[in-house]
């Protein structure tokens, strides 16, 4: 799966999900102890995803990806290679 979405951690630890100049994903960290899926990822797109807590990063990131492109294309549009 081609990666879409720029992660980058912020100085706090959370992971910031940007497309483009638009910041979309967030992912923070669980800080209950001993939490089975630590890892719980927010959007600001229209629809939520349903499962929103993950058990690894990468987990997170996968769904994250596979939501923002269902969410594309959903609205009728395309990815444009090359872009």
């Amino acid at each position: 799966m081609k990666t879409r979405i720029n992660w980058e951690t912020s100085r706090y630890g959370s992971e910031k999900g940007t497309v483009g100049k638009f910041d979309l994903f967030t992912i923070s960290r669980s800080t209950t102890r001993n939490d089975p899926k630590p890892n719980h990822l927010n959007t600001t797109l229209p629809a939520r995803p349903r499962k929103t807590e993950f058990e690894t990063l990468d987990d997170a990131k996968e769904y994250a990806e596979r939501f923002l492109t269902s969410f594309v294309y959903a609205i009728g549009a395309e990815w444009v290679e090359g872009e």
